[in-house]
C-alpha cells in the first residue's frame, strides 16, 4: 500500500542567540543590564513567553509523533541563501564567522542521506520558556545530538527561522514533524515598487524609472482597482506588486502590467516571501509553512477565488516554481 502524507499544521520558531553555537554568539554588550554576564546559552530550541504550554503540546504531540526529520537539500539551500551573511555579516558577532562557511558547507555535504531523523521531548520552566529537548543522554554519541548538530552548527541567531510542519500518514495515522531552517531576508526579498524612490538599473536614470513605475502602478489599478484578496479599494492602502521580481526582470518584463498584482501590504509581503501564490485561474494557494492559526486570523484558505489577470500566466508559473514555499517530501524514502 502506498503511503500518503497529509499536512496538518505548521509552526515557526526564531533561532535566538542562546540557541546557537559559541562561535556565532552576538556581541550584545550594549544590550545587557549592568552587572549581567553574557551567559553561555543552552543551545536548545525554545519559545519564550509561553505561559500556557497546551497550544504547543497540541502541535508537537511528543507522545504520538514517530520522529522529527530534516532534509540535507534544505540545509544546503540554507547555506546558499545565508552565504553573504557569513562572509559579510550584517550583525555584530563576537567572532569573525566568515571562515566557518566552507567548513560548515563541507559538514552538511558529509551527510550520507537526504533525510535525517531525530527525537525531542519538552520542558517548560518558570520563566515561561518552552524548550525542545533532545531525547537520550548528553553524550556526543547520542544519535539525536549528532543529528541536531547539523542544524546547530550552521544557524545564525535572529536571522534564522526554524519551521516545523506536522504531517500524518493517512494510512497508518502515524505523525511526523518536518524541520526546516530558513534565512529571514526581510529587506532583501521585498520587491517594493510603489511611488517611493527605487534604485534604477544601470540602463535607466532614476527619473525615468520613477515615471515608468508610476505608469505601471496606474495601469495596474485600471486592471484591478482593489486588492485581489481582500477587496480593499482605497489606493492609499494598495501596492503594485511584481509577480516575477523586478530585480531579475528583463526590460520587457520590468513594467509589464501583466507582471503585476494589486495587494494590500500584508499580502504583498506574504507574496514576496512565498507564503502565498495563485493558480492560473486565480485560486489562492497558501504555503505549507503557514500555520492554521495564521490562516484563520488572516481569513484566507486554499482555493479562495481572487481576481487575477488571465494574461499573467507565465509570470504566475515563475512565482509558483521559484518563490512559493511548499513541502516536498519523498514519501517512500521518508517512512519506514
Amino acid at each position: 500500500m502506498k503511503n500518503t502524507l497529509k499536512i496538518l499544521d505548521a509552526l515557526e520558531i526564531n533561532f535566538v542567540d542562546s540557541c546557537c553555537r559559541e562561535e556565532f554568539k552576538l556581541d550584545t554588550s550594549g544590550e545587557r543590564k549592568p552587572g549581567k554576564n553574557k551567559g553561555s546559552g543552552e543551545k536548545r530550541l525554545f519559545i519564550k513567553g509561553v505561559k500556557d504550554p497546551s497550544f504547543y503540546d497540541e502541535f508537537f504531540e511528543f507522545d504520538k509523533v514517530k520522529y522529527f526529520f530534516f532534509k540535507k537539500s534544505d540545509l544546503l539551500n540554507y547555506m546558499k541563501e545565508i552565504k553573504e551573511e557569513y562572509l559579510n555579516p550584517s550583525q555584530d558577532y563576537q567572532e569573525n564567522i566568515s571562515h566557518y562557511y566552507g567548513e560548515n558547507l563541507n559538514y552538511i555535504n558529509s551527510l550520507k542521506k537526504e533525510y535525517t531523523k531525530l527525537e525531542f521531548h519538552r520542558t517548560h520552566d518558570k520563566q515561561n520558556r518552552y524548550y525542545l529537548v533532545l531525547n537520550g543522554n548528553k553524550t556526543g554519541k547520542n544519535p539525536n545530538r549528532v543529528a541536531y548538530s547539523f542544524i546547530l552548527n550552521i544557524c545564525l541567531p535572529r536571522i534564522t527561522k526554524i519551521n516545523f510542519v506536522k504531517l500524518i500518514n493517512e494510512n497508518t495515522g502515524e505523525l511526523f514533524i518536518y524541520l526546516k531552517p530558513t534565512y529571514f531576508e526581510k529587506n532583501n526579498k521585498i520587491d517594493q515598487l510603489t511611488l517611493t524612490d527605487v534604485t534604477p538599473k544601470k540602463s535607466k536614470s532614476k527619473e525615468k524609472t520613477r515615471k515608468a513605475q508610476s505608469k505601471y502602478r496606474f495601469e495596474l489599478l485600471q486592471k484591478m482597482p482593489a486588492c485581489v484578496i481582500t477587496g480593499v479599494a482605497d489606493d492609499r492602502l494598495l501596492i503594485a506588486c511584481h509577480i516575477k521580481p523586478y530585480s531579475i526582470c528583463d526590460e520587457e518584463e520590468e513594467f509589464d502590467a501583466n507582471n503585476g498584482i494589486i495587494m494590500t501590504p500584508t499580502f504583498h509581503y506574504m507574496f514576496d516571501i512565498g507564503f502565498i501564490s495563485f493558480k492560473d485561474n486565480g485560486e489562492l494557494m497558501i504555503s505549507d509553512f503557514l500555520s492554521n492559526l495564521n490562516k484563520k486570523r488572516l481569513d484566507i484558505y486554499n482555493g479562495k477565488p481572487c481576481a487575477i489577470n488571465t494574461k499573467s500566466k507565465k509570470y504566475l508559473e515563475y512565482h509558483r516554481k521559484n518563490i512559493f514555499s511548499r513541502v516536498q517530501i519523498d514519501e517512500s524514502e521518508l517512512i519506514d
